[in-house]
């Protein structure tokens, strides 16, 4: 680790082929882009005060994801593109959910699927410290699922 806010230090032999394996999870249509935008979305339109401070806790965090995956796409020789092989990345991407319970379940449903897309990747990934990034990622999406499964206990 290094002084990368708790998170692998990217290093060894990078290739444009695990670029290839990041942009959809980087900026696809169920990716860390997704997830930043959808956060705030549900922050903003949430009408209950904790449900919304959690959604902003965990949109900040899926910042933090995006930008390490940016920079890991740049690092492999790849460029982070807003969008990946199916297309621009695009606002209809989003749940416009604002039924509370609703809007956590689909949080959760997009976690979960996060989590298996990483897993996913990790088993074509090339370089050792990328599987190690994803496994840290992978460490905070599992802390999202608890955080709303806490919420929705609630409701």
């Amino acid at each position: 680790m290094d002084n990368n806010n708790g998170y692998p230090e990217i290093s060894g032999e990078l290739t444009l082929a695990d670029a290839r394996i990041l942009a959809p999870l980087y900026s696809g249509r169920d990716s860390e882009t997704t997830a930043v935008m959808q956060y705030i979305y549900d922050c903003y339109v949430a009408s209950d005060e904790q449900i919304a401070h959690t959604m902003h806790t965990i949109a900040v965090q899926e910042m933090k994801h995006h930008a390490l995956l940016g920079e890991a796409i740049v690092k492999c020789g790849g460029n982070p593109v807003i969008g990946d092989y199916l297309g621009w990345w695009s606002g209809r991407n989003l749940c416009y959910n604002r039924n509370m319970r609703g809007m956590i379940d689909e949080a959760i449903r997009s976690e979960e699927y996060a989590i298996a897309a990483y897993y996913k990747a990790c088993t074509r990934l090339s370089n050792d410290s990328l599987i190690a990034l994803i496994h840290a990622i992978i460490r905070d999406e599992e802390i999202h699922i608890v955080m709303l499964g806490n919420l929705r206990a609630k409701l």
